[in-house]
């Protein structure tokens, strides 16, 4: 019995040192980040619950503010 659950918690260390390599590896994205011009335009459209339409109407007005050329419709 103690030598399986040392063979499962070593296979569980392994595991994890190897997603922690993987996830800590150099990415190949070789896409260029940050090329648009960083404005948007557009109409967006908030369908919900009655229960959130205050905040999603503070939102809509706060989003608005900082993007121009957005209209959001709640």
């Amino acid at each position: 019995m103690k030598k399986n659950l040392g063979r499962i918690v070593l296979t569980g260390i392994l595991l994890l040192a190897l997603m922690v390599v993987t996830g800590c590896g150099k990415s190949n994205d070789t896409a260029e980040q940050g090329s648009d011009s960083g404005k948007l335009s557009g109409t967006i459209t908030v369908a919900g619950s009655t229960s959130v339409q205050p905040f999603s109407e503070v939102l809509a007005e706060e989003f608005q503010a900082v993007n121009a050329g957005v209209t959001v419709n709640v």
